[in-house]
């Protein structure tokens, strides 16, 4: 998937869960799970569209902290 765009045409504004549901849909089925994505948005909506891309995909996120004594 070196290199490659995909531009996906839509005609009205989106939502966080729809734009994952459009990845699922155009790219996840051609490359599934790829090394690296760039996506040209802030780290707040990397964050969040990772949140919702695992919900769609039922990963299971599970956040844990490491304490040292």
């Amino acid at each position: 998937m070196s290199k490659r765009t995909h531009f996906i045409l839509i005609y009205t504004t989106v939502t966080m869960e729809s734009i994952a549901r459009l990845f699922l849909h155009y790219v996840w089925k051609l490359y599934s799970l790829s090394s690296y994505v760039v996506l040209d948005r802030g780290l707040q909506f990397v964050a969040l569209f990772t949140k919702k891309l695992y919900y769609l995909l039922r990963v299971e996120i599970a956040s844990y902290t490491v304490w040292h004594s």
